[in-house]
């Protein structure tokens, strides 16, 4: 990268620079001087002359009445990037408090056949925490044939209590159950617990979806805060 362009990111226009690297070359000059060497009226050059002293690239002297700009010393530039790095570290705690948070998305995963449904009811095991169940309990029973119970029975040494929405009237271990009001067969069972929903399908080839997403778990506990059953 040539320097012409480095100096272009370091924030200067390219009239700017070719201004800056006209003082290195004169060490010293007038405004008209510099205009020649740059090739821009006097008017033009002088502005980009004070921008280059606001800078602190560049100074100047009186002689005979005339100012004769010089350039700082190369080596400065280091310091005026140090001076704005600290600047900026000054306001990155504001600049913080002003970013919007962003949401993240549902993380979503999927456990296939018998075996992955146990790997994703096991992650229930593993939070510890309260289960709201919608849906159908029987095909639970069926298909996953002794883990209901082994799953059950590790459940409730955790003390981990179950909340459930059913039609149908079966009795589960360490849960509060209200029974809803709706014929027909379901063929899925919706497990939420912290910030997670697991939804179970009860087919030939049985799957389960695993969804992280407090949004997705808040919206499903709204059934049973509309039924009574969550306190």
């Amino acid at each position: 990268m040539q320097s012409e362009e480095i100096l272009q990111n370091f924030g200067l226009t390219e009239a700017e620079v070719k201004l800056y690297i006209a003082l290195l070359n004169l060490a010293e000059g007038t405004a008209n001087q510099l205009a020649d060497r740059t090739n821009t009226n006097r008017t033009f050059t002088y502005d980009r002359l004070k921008k280059l002293l606001d800078l602190g690239m560049a100074s100047y002297v009186i002689k005979d009445s005339k100012k004769y700009f010089k350039p700082a010393e190369p080596s400065h530039l280091l310091a005026i990037l140090k001076e704005r790095e600290e600047q900026l570290k000054s306001i990155l705690p504001d600049l913080e408090r002003l970013k919007k948070p962003i949401k993240k998305g549902p993380k979503v995963e999927l456990y296939s056949s018998k075996k992955g449904i146990r790997t994703a009811l096991n992650l229930i095991l593993k939070e510890k925490k309260e289960v709201l169940i919608h849906g159908s309990i029987a095909p639970f029973i069926e298909i996953m044939e002794s883990y209901y119970d082994i799953w059950n029975q590790r459940r409730r040494k955790e003390k981990i209590m179950i909340k459930l929405l059913s039609n149908e009237n079966i009795s589960v271990p360490y849960s509060e159950s209200d029974l809803l009001g709706e014929d027909g067969k379901y063929n899925t069972t919706t497990f939420t617990f912290g910030n997670n929903t697991i939804i179970a399908i009860w087919a030939d080839n049985p799957v389960a979806i695993l969804i992280e997403s407090e949004e997705i778990a808040k919206e499903n506990s709204l059934f049973f805060t509309a039924s009574g059953t969550a306190k």
